[in-house]
């Protein structure tokens, strides 16, 4: 049987005299309190009068209220904290070593909130509660703002219970504090995993352009720059063309396809676009990766060219509002190349610029060297600040969460080998044939 939260204004002897709504906040806890005064017969009735904040019964009331909020404030703190205690005894709680600085304590309090107060929703089953945990613990991390929404279209919360989970991810900056810092971590565990995938002299060898480095960052376009979206990945001069008529909002073109200067189409990698800061224009870069093995020279330059002329040639592509930069994006280049990217006359890296009427054309070699370095000085300020130092482990992690099914064998982690060698396995025994681990 449910007790009713109501206040009880009692005489000395704890005889009611009056009942008043209890006021409070207090979820998971069902209560009736009991005020005592020996001139409380004399005030009867007056606390539905408490209007006049001057009269001795608001007072009172008011004193209870506060002492109440108090009491339970506290045990609530005893209950969360005896509940985080039994899922750390029966291994359910999912984070198993200590916080390592100020935000991941942030992250975990929050958890610790978030999981307490939605515990009694929670399936019994010590399995089911753990995978339970272990889901509120990534809505935490990758959706804080998000978390109550979900939290209640999987548990149907009490009002108390959103209410409680409002105040806390709402009504502060707890949410975006943990949304950041989550996104600047994993962008330098990220650099990191790039790095050594474009870098590493032996790992360098056995990265694929198009079907691994490709893919990866096709999911990771920070990485040119910050707001860019991808409007284009391995596409012909031809649908470059359409997605930047579309923007402009110039629908229709000329039917005939665009050329390089020596007949052919060209496919190019990845096209990228972003808004300025000035009013009304925009950024397009288009990029063209090698495998990091490869060591671009005057070939691999001159293809590159041949895409930005393709574009600064054609009057369809000019508009005032539009600029345009092509990147060739690589490990390494000859003497050659250096040379072209290095002229007196022209910023460094850039080997072409052409501006003529409304347009505006410019191609770069650029190394990843340089890139991994721009975006480190771009995350700089939140690094100091998060005090967090991605290493090779953190960093192979996040590849083998995120880009699993497109890094080098020698990058996968031993359980992530495990787990397909498992899944391969089971496939074998339902009667499926295995032509080869597909890399």
């Amino acid at each position: 049987m449910r007790t009713p939260r109501e206040l009880h204004l009692c005489d000395a002897d704890g005889m009611t005299i009056d009942i008043a709504n209890a006021g409070i906040q207090a979820p998971e806890f069902d209560f009736t309190a009991y005020v005592l005064w020996d001139e409380m017969r004399e005030h009867q009735g007056q606390f539905l009068l408490m209007e006049s904040e001057d009269s001795e019964i608001f007072a009172l009331i008011g004193a209870a209220r506060s002492q109440l909020r108090e009491h339970f404030r506290e045990r609530s703190t005893e209950r969360r904290r005896e509940v985080i205690e039994k899922w750390k005894a029966d291994g359910s709680y999912p984070y198993k070593d200590e916080p390592e600085d100020d935000v991941e304590r942030l992250e975990r309090e929050t958890f610790d909130v978030v999981a307490t107060t939605v515990h009694r929703h929670m399936p019994r089953p010590k399995r089911q509660q753990k995978v339970t945990l272990a889901l509120i613990r990534e809505a935490v991390k990758h959706q804080p703002e998000n978390v109550h929404r979900i939290l209640d279209e999987v548990f149907r919360l009490s009002n108390d219970d959103k209410s409680a989970l409002d105040n806390l991810l709402n009504r502060t900056n707890l949410s975006s504090m943990i949304k950041a810092s989550s996104n600047v971590a994993d962008r330098l565990d990220f650099l990191a995993a790039l790095s050594h995938m474009v870098i590493d002299p032996e790992v360098r060898k056995m990265v694929k352009e198009r079907s691994q480095l490709h893919k990866i960052l096709e999911n990771e376009a920070w990485v040119f720059g910050d707001h860019y979206s991808i409007l284009v990945s391995d596409q012909a001069l031809d649908t470059v063309l359409d997605r930047h008529l579309h923007i402009l909002g110039r629908e229709n073109r000329a039917p005939e396809p665009v050329r390089r200067l020596d007949g052919s189409t060209g496919i190019v990698d990845l096209m990228l676009s972003r808004a300025r800061r000035e009013h009304d224009r925009r950024q397009h870069l288009v990029v063209e990766l090698k495998a990091p093995a490869v060591v671009v020279g005057a070939k691999e330059v001159n293809q590159i060219k041949s895409y930005a002329q393709a574009v600064a040639f054609d009057d369809q592509f000019h508009d005032r509002t539009v600029e345009w930069d092509f990147w060739l994006v690589t490990t390494r280049m000859d003497r050659v190349a250096r040379i072209d990217a290095n002229q007196r006359e022209r910023k460094p890296g850039c080997v072409w610029d052409f501006t003529e009427g409304a347009i505006t054309v410019r191609v770069w070699l650029r190394t990843w060297s340089e890139i991994v370095e721009e975006c480190h000085d771009r995350l700089q300020y939140f690094r100091e600040h998060l005090d967090h130092d991605p290493n090779l482990g953190h960093a192979l992690e996040y590849l083998n969460a995120n880009h699993s099914a497109v890094i080098p064998s020698a990058l996968r982690l031993p359980e992530q080998q495990d787990a397909e060698d498992f899944a391969l396995e089971s496939l074998d025994g339902a009667g499926t044939q295995s032509a080869g681990r597909p890399r």
